[in-house]
């Protein structure tokens, strides 16, 4: 191969291509499996799958791609200066190039199998295929409903008290059940023993909305988030497969007068811990919605004849 630069030394990449095939590495770096400016590093595994390792080969074979391609040019530029023999030496840069773009190919159409694979798994066990989709609302939806999503959005009912603290003891309940929904953070397979479980934090964490089935009302004092029910907002670490202990907030509303005599509403919250329970999506689906009050039918924080 004709020799780059004026005074016909190496440059780095040849140095480097070179040392590949003195040290029979040639192959790894036309697959990818090490860097072509650090031969010395560390190989990528072979028989590796893992997505991390087949987008490495990928930068890398894309990287030596280019390397290739600026010889390549370079050698057009000195054409005028090489005899038949050297211009020849092309055409094993060319097949080089070839081999390159064929394993870029193939290993391109191997990353896009195994985002397949990945999709279809995160969807049908992480998240639930179709989570959000129309399929939802045709055939068996709320069975659909339940398969698909039992791991990952948990509707439950639960029981909390505020008891323990000041201004909870001023509400009239000292046990409050509620009704919602919990987000895992992590899918959960109640359909496993939740003892075979590696126990990631993620696992036995979660994000969880309710709705008191209680009404916080008292007259010039306190109102309601909803129109008979308080707001609760929290976090949940799962026991096992079915009870989560809780702890959080639920919201409502502080009453007070105004000089003129209009009613103030001030959002005020007080913790809380309990314990919750998840439910079936088919039966809460199925009915158990019916027994909320007031939901869907939340005040404004600012009443019709507030003055501010």
């Amino acid at each position: 191969m004709y020799l780059l630069g004026t005074n016909g030394e190496h440059n780095s990449f040849l140095n480097i291509l070179n040392y590949s095939i003195e040290n029979n590495i040639f192959r790894d770096i036309l697959e990818g499996l090490v860097k072509t400016k650090c031969v010395t590093c560390k190989k990528i595994d072979a028989t590796s799958l893992k997505s991390v390792d087949l987008e490495k080969r990928l930068v890398n074979m894309d990287t030596l791609f280019n390397d290739v391609m600026l010889i390549r040019s370079l050698i057009h530029l000195l054409k005028p200066k090489m005899n038949e023999s050297e211009w020849r030496e092309i055409i094993k840069i060319d097949n080089f190039l070839n081999q390159i773009n064929k394993n870029k190919i193939e290993l391109t159409d191997i990353i896009s199998r195994r985002k397949e694979i990945d999709k279809v798994l995160f969807s049908r066990i992480f998240v639930g295929y179709g989570f959000f989709g129309l399929d939802i609302l045709s055939g068996n939806s709320i069975m659909s409903f339940e398969a698909r999503n039992k791991i990952t959005l948990v509707p439950e009912f639960g029981i909390v008290t505020s008891a323990f603290n000041r201004k909870g003891k001023d509400l009239e309940y000292e046990i409050i059940p509620y009704i919602g929904f919990s987000i895992n953070f992590m899918g959960i397979n109640k359909d496993i023993s939740f003892s075979s479980y590696t126990k990631d934090w993620k696992q036995r964490v979660s994000f969880g909305i309710g709705w008191s089935l209680v009404n916080l009302n008292k007259d010039a004092e306190r109102a309601s988030f909803f129109e008979k029910g308080s707001m609760l907002t929290g976090l949940g670490f799962r026991i096992n497969n079915t009870i989560k202990a809780t702890t959080g907030v639920q919201m409502y509303f502080d009453l007070s007068k105004d000089n003129l005599n209009n009613e103030i509403r001030k959002l005020a919250a007080v913790p809380y811990i309990g314990l919750s329970f998840d439910l079936s999506v088919k039966d809460f689906l199925g009915g158990f919605l019916d027994i909320i009050p007031g939901i869907g039918k939340s005040k404004n924080i600012s009443s019709s004849n507030n003055n501010y």
